[in-house]
Order: C-alpha cells, then sequence, then structure tokens
C-alpha cells in the first residue's frame, strides 16, 4: 500500500438530510439476509465463547487483520474475531486468541442478533466511506443491519479519516441507542492497520466514534 492517499472528496459537505428518514425506515423493516454456511459456523464459534464466558471481540471489516493482532495483544482474555468479505488474512498470525473468518457482515449481525448472542466489543476501523450522496445506505450506520450490530454490543468503537463519516455514524448511534458517544479527532501513538498507517503518513486527519453503554473511551 502506497504511503500517499487522497483525502476523501464528496459531493456531500454535511449530515446527509436523508439520513434520519433512513435510520427511521431501518428501525420499522426487518432485514433478512440469506444466511450462508460460512457466516452460521463462524456464529457458532461466537456463541461456544459466550457459553463458556469467554469475551468476545467483533473487528469488522477487518482487511489483512493487522488490527485483530493489536486488539488480540490489547485483550489477552478475549477471543478477537476478524471478519471480512475478502479473505486476504494476513499470513504470520503470532497470537492463538484470534480468529480470522471471510462472512458477509450484515449476516453475521443478523444472526447474532437473532440467535441473541451478545459481543463484548466491536470495531469499525476505517469503512470504506461510500462519499458519494446517492450512496448513504451502503456506508455502514445508514445500512438496515447497522441496528443488529447496536443491539448484540454496548460498547462500539469507529475509526475515519472522514468527519463527516463520523459525525453521521454518532447521529445514528445517538438515534439507535441509549449509549453514551465521544467524537473527537486523535494521533495514534502508532498505526493498528495498514489504512491507519497511510493515513497516518499522507497527514490526513483521523477521527475517533466511541459508544457505550458503560463509558470508556479505551480500546
Amino acid at each position: 500500500m502506497k504511503n500517499n492517499s487522497r483525502l476523501v472528496f464528496s459531493n456531500q459537505l454535511r449530515k446527509n438530510p436523508k439520513l434520519l428518514y433512513c435510520l427511521e425506515k431501518n428501525c420499522q423493516n426487518d432485514f433478512v439476509p440469506f444466511i450462508n454456511k460460512s457466516t452460521f459456523k463462524i456464529y457458532e464459534q461466537i456463541k461456544d465463547c459466550n457459553d463458556q464466558e469467554v469475551p468476545v471481540i467483533l473487528d469488522n471489516g477487518c482487511g489483512t487483520g493487522s488490527s485483530s493482532q493489536w486488539l488480540a495483544a490489547q485483550n489477552p482474555n478475549a477471543v478477537v474475531f476478524g471478519i471480512d468479505r475478502s479473505v486476504n488474512f494476513i499470513k504470520i498470525n503470532k497470537y492463538e486468541n484470534i480468529v480470522f473468518a471471510q462472512v458477509e457482515i450484515s449476516q453475521l449481525w443478523r444472526l447474532l442478533w437473532e440467535k441473541k448472542v451478545q459481543i463484548s466489543k466491536a470495531f469499525l476501523f476505517y469503512p470504506n466511506p461510500w462519499p458519494k450522496s446517492k450512496h448513504l445506505t451502503r456506508r455502514w450506520h445508514a445500512h438496515p443491519a447497522f441496528k443488529y450490530l447496536t443491539d448484540i454490543t454496548n460498547s462500539l468503537e469507529l475509526r475515519t479519516n472522514w468527519e463527516l463519516y463520523a459525525l453521521e455514524a454518532q447521529a445514528s448511534l445517538e438515534f439507535m441507542t441509549d449509549n453514551r458517544t465521544s467524537l473527537s479527532k486523535f494521533k495514534p501513538n502508532h498505526s493498528i492497520s495498514l489504512h491507519e498507517d497511510k493515513y497516518m503518513k499522507s497527514g490526513h486527519d483521523l477521527f475517533k466514534l466511541v459508544s457505550s453503554k458503560y463509558f470508556s473511551t479505551q480500546s
């Protein structure tokens, strides 16, 4: 991944005016995706952890899995599930408390919600911003499955290099949950993923959004 990265360019200059309508619609309607075998297999592993009272951390859209390794090091008593649509996971995994899986994220959120399986912490590190205004519902916070994620965990952290994305996500979380949220610009001491490293070296502003029922800004 090259060091130089362009800033997010969008025809949208403020929170999307259709966001509230979108959130209301998502909350009123059920989202029922087809659940494939690979998703069900990971669900069963997460459920096993729950049954054994082992904390589960969900690294959504983990990419190569560098962020999952960081989470595993920070949370040695938990099992980190690094999930992504792609299968470009890091070749050398130094931690035994990581499970990498290629799954459709929205399927897994729905299945965990349906089966009432709780996640200790969930993370969204630098998700695809889908910057065009017309692509609002492709952003995770406006996706019809996002309500399931907010229901299966009391702790969510999002990082992005687009402030508008963070502001919309904060509005979505405050609409869907009673959690407190904290949004801030931050400078990591070290990068936790290839994307974060690239954005840091390119001089981008980085934003961290934390939502928690038991409020803490610590990962």
